[in-house]
């Protein structure tokens, strides 16, 4: 079979490291796997190591249509199967582009309704959603984003995969002292993932523990707040911005607790990752997380509420012994995703939206 995925680019988010997992375990079941994108970025490699074909198309600004004129004339060239596409830009020029020449789609739903703002490109992506061969989403929230909508695309979850062998690999490397604690945030710097409240929780932790750090790892448009946050805790030796970092599982490894007060997530690759890793987690108490985990393998709380975050990390880093429990327990809920599991199951998808299935695409 040949799939043609379409991505913007390949940065470090989460979209970009599924593709990356993904893209080579295709190639190595015997099928030929073209990514089209905008730009280059941390899992380029990956993919072109893993024997994936690469397509990068003109630099553009993101609402150049001549992007879609692009995207048609290498469909047209390749003639693949099925069309994949990442993130919203490309479910748009992608999307179109597959309609136009008819081949069949399958949007990647990597969010949920909380993640999009009522704009112009946003209600574009909804009405061409309604014309994919099939929606795929990581999480329960993104499909009921799309069962609202109507439409009678095949949709279904696939949640995220894990590297279970490079999560296996990992070793607590580390460079703290051999005594110290660790908290730790791995996502990216925006304000869906609720900084302002995770400082407030950390801090007073940090204050009253001398050997005690804050290491947060990640990068976007907040960068330059926290860094501010961080300067005026009082213990900003203590605060460690480490920015996107590669093999963030050796930071798991070491971790004591992950914190996440996400206000909302799709299928969050950090905590998944931490899960299996069995580091103990405190987690904001919405949708996205209760679908990885409960009270038996995290500290869940109210993600408003610095003051409860706070109860929660002091509890964990105090007794180990039952945040190993819940962490033990957490490590179960999240197996089985490895990632030829996870890539037979889109073959699966791919297999059943072929042109006689979808009156739309038929010729």
């Amino acid at each position: 079979m040949r799939i043609l995925h379409c991505i913007p680019t390949l940065a470090g988010g989460g979209a970009e490291r599924q593709l990356a997992l993904l893209g080579p375990e295709l190639v190595a079941a015997g099928h030929d796997v073209h990514v089209v994108l905008l730009h280059g970025g941390t899992h380029l490699q990956t993919l072109d190591r893993g024997g994936v074909k690469i397509h990068m198309l003109p630099s553009r600004g993101p609402h150049d249509p001549r992007s879609t004129v692009s995207i048609a004339r290498l469909i047209r060239r390749l003639r693949p199967d099925v069309v994949q596409t990442w993130l919203v830009q490309m479910d748009v020029w992608g999307g179109l582009a597959a309609m136009f020449c008819r081949v069949p789609w399958v949007l990647s739903e990597r969010s949920s309704a909380a993640a999009y703002p009522r704009s112009t490109k946003i209600a574009i992506r909804r009405w061409l959603g309604r014309y994919a061969a099939a929606i795929v989403a990581n999480s329960r929230g993104g499909l009921d984003y799309w069962k609202r909508s109507g439409n009678g695309a095949l949709r279904t979850v696939i949640a995220n995969a894990l590297d279970f062998g490079l999560l296996e690999a990992a070793r607590p490397c580390v460079e703290l002292p051999a005594d110290a604690r660790l908290i730790l945030y791995v996502g990216r710097l925006s304000e869906e993932k609720n900084l302002e409240t995770i400082f407030p929780a950390v801090v007073p932790v940090l204050a009253e523990r001398p050997d005690t750090y804050f290491a947060i790892c990640g990068e976007g448009p907040l960068e330059a707040q926290v860094r501010a946050l961080a300067a005026g805790s009082g213990a900003g030796d203590r605060i460690l911005i480490n920015g996107f970092v590669p093999e963030i599982w050796n930071w798991m490894r070491r971790a004591d607790v992950l914190i996440s007060l996400s206000r909302f997530e799709g299928n969050p690759n950090a905590v998944v990752e931490a899960l299996a890793l069995g580091c103990p987690v405190v987690l904001s108490d919405i949708a996205a997380h209760r679908e990885l985990a409960d009270e038996r393998s995290a500290m869940l709380v109210d993600g408003s509420s610095a003051p409860e975050a706070e109860r929660a990390l002091r509890a964990t880093l105090d007794d180990r012994a039952a945040a190993l429990v819940r962490a033990e327990e957490g490590r179960r809920s999240v197996a089985g995703r490895s990632i030829r599991a996870v890539a037979e199951q889109y073959v699966g998808i791919y297999e059943k939206v072929n042109v006689d299935e979808n009156p739309l695409f038929v010729q």
